[in-house]
């Protein structure tokens, strides 16, 4: 469920899942252009989104997930 921000996909926040990004590039022992190369953007830009000081839509977050090896499932479902 995407807020009016577009700040949260589901249950998991913009931040939380840049968290999980960067930490799984460190895992992966790849560096931040190595990374955005995988991804499809410019170093500068992963360096930014990974300070904070860029927000990325959401398809960028996606394309940085798979480049750092995570998987990405979106989930659909019926309102309780």
């Amino acid at each position: 469920k995407q807020n009016r921000q577009g700040d949260r996909l589901g249950m998991i926040t913009k931040k939380q899942a840049l968290k999980k990004i960067t930490k799984a590039r460190e895992r992966a022992g790849l560096s931040q252009r190595q990374a955005a190369e995988k991804a499809g953007i410019s170093q500068p830009a992963w360096h930014y989104i990974e300070a904070g000081t860029n927000q990325p839509h959401w398809d960028t977050i996606i394309s940085m997930a798979l480049a750092v090896g995570l998987d990405v499932q979106l989930e659909f479902t019926e309102p309780s």
